[in-house]
């Protein structure tokens, strides 16, 4: 037993407290990210309940409630626009990672195809919170939404582009708080197993 055990998954330094360790940070992680992928959109959807209601008319608690009902639409759009948002500042960089010197005919058309899509990005990114809007509403169900969001951009175009510059920023400090509650949250886990492999002591 100790030949096959030197010879196998051992021998390669890994014993049974790093395999429990790698699986705890595993569940960790991914009960950390189910929790924060609820708490932002069920926080969206508050948000925008909020700012449907007239002032001293609305309730934390049944705004909550309220989004936590329409989670699974309200997931929809928020997957569907960050998705298509992400595509195209993809989209946008793909012609540097096939030319990077940007030489050439590429150096002359490169800079208007990047504007177009940063441009249909923010469009994207509006259309998702007018969708939101429009379904917190009550008024319209998931494609209702989106039709909704539609009319909503070719009307109000200049605030939506407004907007969606403002949301930009906020989306971007609210995912640096993420990140940073994240590393917060796995600092303990990482210490225990630090410690734990330089004394060979199981801190479980």
């Amino acid at each position: 037993v100790s030949g096959i055990r030197e010879q196998g998954f051992f021998a390669k330094g890994i014993d049974g407290v790093t395999v429990v360790w790698i699986a705890l940070l595993a569940i960790l992680l991914l009960s950390l990210t189910v929790f924060l992928i609820l708490a932002s959109v069920v926080s969206y959807g508050t948000l925008i309940g909020a700012a449907l209601q007239k002032k001293g008319t609305w309730s934390l608690s049944k705004l909550w409630h309220k989004a936590v009902a329409r989670f699974w639409p309200l997931f929809g759009i928020v997957i569907i626009t960050k998705f298509a948002v992400v595509s195209l500042v993809a989209l946008s960089r793909a012609p540097l990672a096939a030319s990077p010197g940007v030489g050439g005919a590429l150096g002359a058309w490169y800079p208007l195809y990047f504007l177009l899509l940063v441009a249909l990005a923010l469009i994207a990114g509006f259309l998702g919170v007018y969708a939101a809007v429009a379904l917190m509403a009550e008024r319209f169900e998931f494609f209702g939404a989106w039709r909704r969001a539609l009319f909503m951009v070719r009307t109000h175009f200049l605030v939506s582009f407004e907007m969606a510059v403002v949301l930009f920023g906020v989306g971007m400090v609210a995912a640096f708080l993420m990140l940073l509650g994240f590393f917060v949250a796995l600092t303990p886990s990482l210490l225990f197993y630090m410690v734990g492999t330089l004394t060979g002591v199981s801190v479980l």
